[in-house]
């Protein structure tokens, strides 16, 4: 086990030799402010440290997939994408990558949770969704299924 700690990040990769998706889970935690507008966000706090700022009022209404939102926060970075204090600066391209990311390395009941949230028009209506939240779904499914992280049928 590999723990790395960051200002306010505690990321730990569990990994096997074999370097298959499957046999690494990331856990992000970080900083919960419920003044956040968006479910979380990367931020730079010194050269090269990161820390994940996440909505802690809207965390603990959507459970599971609050994991999955603090992972795509976090796979910016890993992902080496410029970190932007505002999700709506990412381009398409890089937030589709952070969301394929996330949904390879999150736990797969984290991901399952966001996909399920990300389907539900009804909740994802009173969120602060960044993009199309079922273009997100489908992405989270595809990346999980290609990564035998799958929990749906």
């Amino acid at each position: 086990m590999k723990k790395i700690l960051f200002t306010g990040l505690f990321l730990s990769i569990a990994a096997a030799q074999s370097g298959c998706a499957k046999d690494y889970v990331a856990y992000v935690d970080g900083v919960g402010d419920p003044r956040l507008p968006y479910m979380a966000i990367a931020r730079v706090e010194r050269k090269e440290a990161i820390n994940i700022i996440y909505n802690s009022k809207i965390c603990e209404d959507i459970g599971n997939a609050c994991n999955f939102f603090k992972n795509h926060a976090y796979a910016h970075s890993m992902l080496r994408h410029q970190i932007f204090p505002n999700p709506n600066f990412y381009t398409q391209r890089n937030q589709d990558s952070a969301d394929c990311w996330a949904a390879k390395y999150s736990k797969a009941e984290d991901s399952y949770a966001a996909y399920n949230l990300l389907i539900d028009e009804t909740k994802t209506a009173e969120l602060p969704i960044i993009g199309d939240p079922l273009a997100r779904a489908e992405i989270i499914k595809t990346c999980s299924a290609e990564n035998d992280r799958w929990l749906g049928t």
